[in-house]
């Protein structure tokens, strides 16, 4: 039996963006590098998965912040 290649996942890294669009082309609307911005800005953070260092998924995780009062009510 054929064994299945390690799948390694990752938060994406600014050089990781033009091998995502290499492997997994999003043509003009350049959607991974957007989700990269948003990482950057800290508003998500981009997963990916690589098997063989070639990259195989990609995914994303918005953060969802609540402010606490010092003083609660």
């Amino acid at each position: 039996m054929k064994e299945s290649p390690q799948i390694i996942v990752r938060q994406c890294r600014q050089q990781d963006v033009a091998v995502l669009e290499r492997y997994l082309p999003t043509g003009p609307n350049r959607y991974h590098e957007a989700r990269y911005r948003r990482q950057h800005d800290g508003l998500s953070t981009f997963l990916l998965a690589y098997a063989r260092d070639v990259p195989v998924g990609a995914d994303g995780c918005r953060f969802l912040v609540k402010e606490i009062s010092a003083h609660p009510a």
